[in-house]
């Protein structure tokens, strides 16, 4: 759903969430003792702006599963959606320590980046293109964060593999209209991104 509605390849992005959100609703009516349904619904009220519904899901999540690796992720990535990066942090790193491999320095990436540790951003991302390197995301995380640190040359060379990846990926379509940070926080990105010279 996260990749539909933020890549813009779901035809509309309300209803692809719409649709998600029915699901994780009936999977908690059918078993409601299960975390993947509540992170996931966390995450669907995160991404319509609904925080304290979705900070409410991601910490029930955790409560009914403690190792959930993906729970402490997911939880930390509405977090940091929410202007909260700085407690995100240590959230998402405990999800990293029960599980290397689940996914977690995307997210970490995300938090450094908005509490302006633009280094460790960084080294998260590559992180996540090394064990992925096909990551669109982690690249286009990449060159969002080495704009923003005026690393201009660099960042133009991270949209370059977008670019690999997606020959007809643009600013704009990276950063739509319904990014979950708010309209203040996308627009920052795609002037520090234009500043680098990237369309």
């Amino acid at each position: 759903v996260y990749k539909r509605q933020h890549l813009g390849s779901s035809r509309s992005p309300l209803e692809s969430l719409t649709e998600a959100f029915k699901l994780c609703k009936k999977a908690i009516a059918l078993d409601n003792s299960q975390d993947m349904p509540h992170y996931l619904l966390g995450h669907i009220y995160a991404l319509f702006g609904k925080f304290d519904e979705a900070i409410a899901e991601g910490k029930l999540a955790i409560s009914l599963n403690p190792n959930s690796a993906t729970a402490y992720n997911y939880l930390g990535r509405t977090l940091t959606y929410a202007g909260r990066a700085k407690e995100a942090i240590d959230l998402i790193k405990k999800g990293l320590r029960l599980n290397p491999l689940a996914g977690g320095s995307l997210t970490l990436g995300n938090a450094f980046r908005e509490t302006g540790q633009y280094e460790e951003a960084l080294a998260e991302y590559k992180k996540a293109i090394k064990s992925r390197p096909n990551n669109i995301i982690a690249y286009l995380c990449l060159a969002g964060t080495y704009a923003l640190s005026g690393r201009h040359e660099e960042a133009r060379k991270a949209w370059s593999e977008v670019l690999k990846l997606d020959p007809t990926m643009t600013v704009e379509k990276n950063f739509p209209k319904t990014w979950p940070y708010g309209p203040e926080h996308r627009q920052r990105l795609i002037t520090a991104m234009h500043n680098s010279g990237i369309t």
